[in-house]
């Protein structure tokens, strides 16, 4: 049986917080940002289930654990026997909806789409067993540095693999921790699917800034900033002992 999307999976919330390690500063080609997601199905597993992981630029450090700690994740090389099944499931789809449309036959083929795309790429999978409602992903994500000292962390990749389903107040949640609160420029928006961008919630606790966001649908999530000049040299100034 192929390993199916992500987006196939009933998700009542997530939360996510990205804590942004400053590695640039003290010597590091870029930034790090050290990401854990916890997640709570709408009901527990009723089968084991293998499930795809989300393809995501720039990261590393994979980690996938239920609520009892047992490691679920593993690599993972797609089959041409497991492509052929799906484009042959997608093809079956695709004719069923020629002689009656509906959502659910609607829905069966996007989730098919999806899977056939996201496993041409796929990397890993989780394997989640019989039982299980809650997991937590975790991973490092790099922070390339753009024009003018610029750096850019954007989450949307990842976040878009989750919809959340069943009652209208489930919400899903992301916190970003930032290193510091001296910073020359920061700009922080939040763009839902087919919806407009907005500006994501800053607040000031501990000498860092926080941000904070609540959605339904997975959003792309952009953070763009850069530090003081004289932050950039603390990491000269500290090992010269000025």
């Amino acid at each position: 049986m192929y390993p199916k999307s992500l987006r196939s999976v009933s998700i009542a919330s997530v939360e996510v917080v990205a804590n942004i390690i400053p590695l640039s500063t003290y010597g590091g080609k870029c930034d790090v940002a050290e990401i854990a997601a916890t997640i709570r199905l709408c009901e527990p597993m009723c089968e084991d289930v293998c499930i795809i992981f989300p393809y995501i630029d720039s990261i590393y450090n994979p980690e996938v654990f239920t609520h009892s700690s047992k490691q679920i994740l593993k690599s993972f090389k797609s089959e041409d026997s497991e492509e052929k099944q799906l484009l042959e499931l997608i093809d079956a789809s695709f004719e069923r909806l020629k002689v009656e449309t509906d959502e659910e036959k609607i829905n069966m083929l996007i989730e098919l789409l999806y899977s056939y795309k996201e496993l041409r790429k796929c990397e890993y999978v989780l394997n989640i067993p019989e039982g299980q409602q809650f997991l937590k992903i975790s991973f490092k994500k790099e922070i390339p540095k753009i024009d003018n000292g610029i750096n850019k962390f954007d989450m949307g990749d990842f976040l878009s693999y989750f919809s959340l389903k069943g009652d209208s107040s489930n919400l899903g949640n992301i916190t970003v921790l930032m290193p510091s609160k001296k910073l020359d420029m920061l700009i922080a928006t939040c763009k839902p699917p087919n919806g407009l961008e907005c500006a994501i919630d800053k607040y000031i606790i501990a000498e860092r800034v926080v941000l904070s966001q609540f959605w339904s649908c997975g959003p792309s999530i952009e953070v763009s900033y850069r530090y003081h000049e004289e932050n950039q040299n603390d990491y000269i100034n500290s090992s010269t002992g000025l």
